[in-house]
């Protein structure tokens, strides 16, 4: 029988360090990736891309059942909206600016301008107009739903600087109106 020599167990306690040392990588990673202030950082930038790209499958997946805005518009209400204003254009473009987060255990609240761009119909671009002039930043308000890490959810968007009547305009209106089948 052949004698264990030094070098062995130096390459033994070697592997053991790396996958100690990897391991403790790869926790802190997963600490930082499902760190509250990461997590509401991804969903407001999915909600933004949601909204750039008219998606209401993709606002589905990020709105509480719960929510309700400052124009009474819920969660089937708002995504009918979406599709009807989202129908105006060709392009959207939607870059966010002056971003300020607020966070506690259960809710969070971004408060951040809009800079609109894009190409579609005269609607489109008097949309494009009145949300360039805002003098108040739109405010996104989150609400963790369960104990899993990733399960934040928009209850709330309001803009004090927008109307709050909407001149009898009912989400799905426009949808309606081009549907004349």
């Amino acid at each position: 029988m052949r004698p264990l020599c030094n070098s062995h167990f130096g390459n033994t306690r070697l592997i053991v360090l790396f996958a100690l040392a990897g391991g403790l990588i790869l926790v802190l990673l997963m600490v930082r990736h499902w760190s509250p202030s990461h997590v509401i950082e991804r969903q407001q930038r999915a909600l933004i891309n949601a909204l750039q790209d008219r998606s209401p499958k993709k606002l589905d997946r990020l709105l509480a059942d719960n929510y309700l805005d400052q124009w009474e518009f819920d969660r089937e209400k708002i995504k009918l909206a979406l599709q009807d204003f989202g129908s105006q254009f060709i392009i959207l473009t939607l870059i966010t600016e002056e971003s300020e987060t607020t966070r506690s255990d259960e809710n969070a609240t971004i408060m951040t301008r809009l800079n609109v761009s894009g190409n579609g119909s005269p609607l489109a671009h008097e949309m494009i107009r009145t949300a360039n002039q805002l003098k108040e930043p739109f405010v996104f308000y989150w609400e963790k739903q369960s104990a899993w890490p990733g399960d934040w959810k928009l209850v709330r968007i309001e803009n004090p600087s927008l109307a709050s009547e909407l001149r009898g305009y009912q989400p799905g209106d426009l949808k309606r109106a081009l549907d004349l089948n």
